[in-house]
């Protein structure tokens, strides 16, 4: 606070001392008497009891927080990339040219091991231009996961139907199934049904920022033989009369 003498021939003076904060919101003059009310009326063209809102933008920085020019930014900007599946299993690089201010220059983006369908590559600076001379918007690179002819990716898994004959299927196999890593041997139990689902653990994608892999399930999918040879009809005929399960006779609806 500061502290002003008022002698006999200020308005409302007396000899008194008043006090006065600049420190506060406002300017509170009622104790001052109407003389006072009436002298800061002709200078400033308004009453001392409005409480002076706002008294610090009328008198510069020296009584208020003065104006702050904000930098506008630019504005943000979009494009797309699109990868293979296997692309986004081993992670990959992409030329891009970008056009800003008149040029035209070329940037190799890296695209991460791991990247999800529909992610983004932010590169800061490299939207549109600031109108105000601030900082350049961003650029944000939407990642698109072709469909791949094999595979199906859900989050960080794989999932596959695997083909398998009747006769692998009855008696158990070994079989080749591909992944982005190489070929692997699997082993497929006697009399596996149709349909069930083998689980190999780490052969899924990579998780994106980690040494972690996800799974892949590989479905059995029992393949009818399409050609047989007079011979092998016989048999199967043969094999067909000897057998009368009925596999849809515990069905309950």
């Amino acid at each position: 606070k500061q502290y002003a003498h008022a002698g006999a021939g200020w308005p409302g003076g007396g000899g008194k001392t008043y006090t006065y904060d600049f420190g506060g919101r406002g300017f509170n003059f009622e104790d001052l008497g109407s003389g006072f009310s009436d002298f800061f009326e002709m200078f400033f063209g308004r009453r001392s009891d409005d409480r002076f809102s706002g008294f610090d933008s009328g008198f510069g920085p020296q009584f208020g927080r003065g104006t702050r020019t904000n930098m506008q930014k630019g504005q943000d900007m979009q494009s797309e990339i699109s990868i293979t599946l296997r692309e986004a299993y081993s992670g990959t690089q992409r030329s891009i040219k970008l056009q800003k201010g008149g040029r035209t220059r070329t940037v190799n983006v890296k695209i991460p091991e791991g990247i999800k369908d529909s992610g983004k590559i932010r590169l800061a600076g490299e939207g549109a231009m600031s109108p105000a001379g601030g900082p350049g918007g961003d650029l944000y690179l939407v990642i698109n996961i072709a469909p791949h002819n094999f595979f199906t990716r859900k989050g960080d898994d794989l999932y596959c139907e695997v083909p398998v004959t009747i006769k692998e299927a009855f008696y158990g196999a070994k079989i080749d199934i591909p992944t982005f890593s190489g070929k692997i041997m699997v082993k497929v139990p006697p009399k596996t049904q149709g349909g069930k689902t083998l689980r190999l653990k780490g052969k899924g994608m990579p998780k994106l920022r980690s040494s972690e892999f996800g799974d892949l399930y590989a479905k059995i999918k029992l393949i009818l033989p399409e050609k047989l040879n007079s011979e092998q009809k016989k048999r199967f005929e043969e094999f067909a009369r000897g057998y009368d399960e009925n596999p849809r006779e515990n069905i309950i609806i």
